[in-house]
């Protein structure tokens, strides 16, 4: 078995060799760099930093420069495989983690663990987290935007999430129905699906 890597927003964009000791990026159609996330500068070699994409072939789509993927890699020059390609193409190593997090009240919470513990609730069929601030109270908040499934009680699934981001992520959000639909509808418009929006002020 082996493992690829690619984005939809450049495509497929390299595999591993024989070695299995990273993915090889196909650098004659994507021009690529690990950055220091803050910065913007090129890390050293191996050391772990985002990965930024320029697609040289698959422009015409999504066009864009350096665009910062929100994976955390390491990248050495070549592969302790053997073969041409072992040389000619820099290996990527990913580091089981992304820039995907947002900060709410001190916590932080991860887009992938929200994202699979919302959808672990059977009653909801999708949703989006929005962070904000309250014009209120000038206070941080989480509102989360979710679908429910047709036939049930809509205010008891409200009542079940509520209760179960506070208890697992220590966060009590603001927890509004949408009709179905409606985020597939705004989704579209997206390359990505937003599912995370922080429009605090």
């Amino acid at each position: 078995v082996f493992d690829v890597f690619g984005m939809s927003e450049a495509g497929l964009m390299g595999a591993e060799n024989a070695a299995h000791d990273g993915i090889h990026i196909w650098t004659d159609l994507f021009y690529v760099e690990v950055v220091d996330p803050d910065t913007g500068r090129q890390v050293p070699e191996g050391e772990v930093g985002t990965f930024c994409v320029t697609p040289l072939w698959t422009n015409h789509a999504t066009p864009f420069l350096r665009w910062n993927s929100g994976d955390l890699v390491s990248m050495i020059d070549r592969s302790a495989g053997s073969g041409p390609y072992a040389e000619l193409f820099p290996v990527i190593r990913h580091a089981s983690r992304t820039t995907g997090f947002f900060k709410i009240r001190g916590v932080n919470v991860n887009h992938a663990e929200f994202e699979d513990f919302i959808f672990r609730n059977p009653s909801v069929t999708d949703f989006q987290a929005v962070l904000e601030t309250d014009p209120a109270t000038d206070l941080e908040q989480l509102r989360v935007l979710i679908e429910v499934k047709r036939d049930l009680d809509p205010q008891a699934v409200v009542n079940t999430v509520r209760a179960d981001v506070k208890r697992t992520f220590e966060v009590a959000p603001v927890v509004e129905v949408l009709a179905l639909g409606t985020l597939a509808a705004e989704f579209e418009r997206s390359v990505k699906a937003p599912r995370f929006v922080d429009r605090r002020g």
